[in-house]
């Protein structure tokens, strides 16, 4: 049987003090940064819909491209953190991120590129792709 060597349990008596520090130490912002929101694809019959969560961007801030049948959406968010900071009134911690996003999607062949449509409600935006008709083949009569 081998013996296994644990690490010494000492690293946690100093968890205490460091998440202490932890909330009282101001936690840096960051600028300019850039986010990816989550985005779901789901087929139908009739379409491709996109369905992609942007909490807190304004319909205006959104802007959606369809080039060399790449659809391209792309937006930004600007979260205000108002107020003169002081003792009383700082912020200990920025989770929500604000900047600008950026997703694009390759169509697949079959998708139409006459027929999107999108919509944005309670910060979900969703984008509908419809599908083009079945392509049927056609029978060629001989002439003689």
């Amino acid at each position: 049987m081998s013996m296994v060597t644990y690490p010494s349990w000492n690293r946690l008596d100093a968890f205490p003090s460091r998440s202490l520090n932890w909330f009282t130490r101001p936690m840096k912002t960051r600028q300019d940064s850039f986010w990816y929101p989550a985005l779901d694809v789901r087929e139908t019959a009739e379409a491709f819909e996109l369905t992609i969560d942007v909490p807190g961007v304004k319909r205006e801030n959104i802007d959606i491209t369809l080039d060399d049948d790449v659809l391209k959406i792309e937006g930004s968010r600007k979260i205000e953190r108002s107020g003169e900071e002081s003792d009383d009134n700082l912020y200990r911690r920025f989770e929500r991120t604000d900047g600008s996003f950026k997703r694009a999607l390759r169509l697949p062949v079959h998708a139409t590129s006459e027929d999107i449509s999108a919509t944005v409600n309670d910060g979900v935006l969703v984008i509908t792709v419809r599908k083009q008709d079945e392509v049927k083949p056609k029978r060629i009569e001989i002439q003689s």
